[in-house]
């Protein structure tokens, strides 16, 4: 945040153990059967609170996204515009993306940093349960640079055109996308 020529500072400290444990055995979960796939019940009701409390101490937003990317569960200060995105075109747009995303995470299994549409920065957290990936824990949402945020801005009347958003709305969503270092994406991505 820029006020009057000053810069708010931001320190995020991850501690790192200087002893490891062995962790316990994961408890068993309660499979919900959707056809001939497996997939567990997220309890939102107890997720929603540690997800709204972890999201106001990174002062980013935090999205909860199934395997086929769409949401599970969203923060209050999911950006408007990745909301209307998101539900753009059935809510496929995002999906197609997500996709994208996933096959590349896959490879990797640890926070992986990524540009969405309109160069939208994000990191995305696999969450996995004896070696099979559950849900993607998605954080950022922001601009890295003044210069993505106005190559956005004046290429809203073409997103709102082409799926069918007001223009003026649109716009204003994206004005409320924050601009931040690429240095805080992955400070979250450690903590998430």
């Amino acid at each position: 945040h820029v006020h009057a020529g000053e810069v708010d500072l931001r320190l995020m400290i991850v501690y790192a153990p200087a002893k490891i444990y062995p962790l316990p055995e994961p408890l068993a979960l309660e499979p919900q059967t959707l056809g001939e796939i497996d997939q567990p019940v997220f309890d939102v009701e107890s997720l929603s609170p540690i997800l709204y409390r972890l999201s106001t101490a990174l002062e980013l937003s935090l999205v909860l996204l199934d395997p086929n990317g769409k949401t599970i569960l969203k923060t209050d200060n999911h950006p408007d515009f990745c909301s209307m995105m998101a539900g753009a075109a059935g809510g496929t747009y995002c999906q197609c993306i997500f996709q994208r995303i996933f096959t590349e995470v896959a490879d990797h299994q640890r926070p992986y940093f990524f540009f969405c549409c309109c160069n939208i920065a994000s990191i995305i957290v696999p969450i996995s349960y004896a070696g099979r990936v559950l849900a993607y824990l998605k954080c950022g949402e922001i601009f890295l640079s003044s210069a993505d945020k106005e190559r956005l801005l004046e290429g809203t009347s073409m997103l709102s055109h082409a799926y069918g958003l007001d223009a003026g709305v649109l716009r204003d969503s994206v004005m409320d996308l924050h601009i931040e270092p690429k240095s805080r994406l992955h400070s979250a991505g450690e903590a998430t």
